[in-house]
């Protein structure tokens, strides 16, 4: 699979040094896969027994860290919490080039997830 190198304009913070560029790929089924079950989270019902549910959030948060394969020079998938660092500009490049990457419809990012999509 091809990587792609992302420049952000703020950067990510790696050690003592900022990091301005990320390689990204397209996804993969299990990368869909292992986001979803990742975001499981165990709720109590009424009835005391547990129930699984995943938040759309989440998902789409562990699925833009596993298209990340390099932050700079350092190899591996991007951590939640340095998704959670970027600035809103390189957050919106990132997930628009990885979007892009994977030729993904804004309409169906409003789906993914949900069992009544929003309207």
């Amino acid at each position: 699979m091809a990587e792609h190198t992302v420049e952000l304009q703020d950067g990510i913070k790696v050690g003592g040094s900022t990091v301005k560029t990320v390689s990204i790929k397209q996804l993969t089924a299990g990368d869909i896969f292992s986001a979803s079950a990742e975001s499981e989270v165990p709720v109590p019902k009424l009835n005391g027994e547990l129930e699984l549910v995943v938040s759309p959030t989440e998902v789409g948060k562990r699925m833009l860290c596993a298209a990340v394969v390099k932050v700079g020079d350092i190899p591996g998938k991007m951590a939640v919490s340095q998704l959670e660092t970027l600035s809103l500009s390189d957050f919106q490049t990132l997930q628009t080039a990885v979007d892009k990457l994977n030729d993904t419809n804004p309409k169906d990012l409003e789906k993914r997830g949900r069992d009544h999509p929003a309207e």
